[in-house]
């Protein structure tokens, strides 16, 4: 099976991740909790005491090519807001 995200990948995602966060004044996690249901999804639910909830999915089971895939949407996104995001030559690929 495919490997899951690289060390590289997550060091670099969560390095977006808190830039985009502080330029639009969000915490860190919720960020990252949004960000996960706009580009990966979310489940919907009723908990047992008849909440209802919105869980994004998890990143943390992506592929690694799937994790690309999603660190070029939320790329796509902060270009889309102005905000300029570190970019290494490659992330993702088999030299990482």
């Amino acid at each position: 099976s495919e490997l899951k995200r690289s060390n590289q990948q997550n060091a670099l995602y969560w390095k977006w991740v808190s830039i985009i966060a502080e330029s639009k004044g969000y915490d860190i996690d919720e960020l990252h909790e949004a960000l996960k249901r706009e580009f990966i999804g979310a489940i919907q639910g009723k908990d047992m005491f008849g909440n209802l909830y919105i869980k994004p999915k998890s990143s943390a089971k992506l592929k690694k090519s799937e994790f690309s895939a999603y660190m070029n949407k939320v790329q796509a996104y902060a270009r889309s807001e102005g905000i300029i995001l570190p970019q290494p030559d490659y992330f993702g690929l088999d030299n990482y």
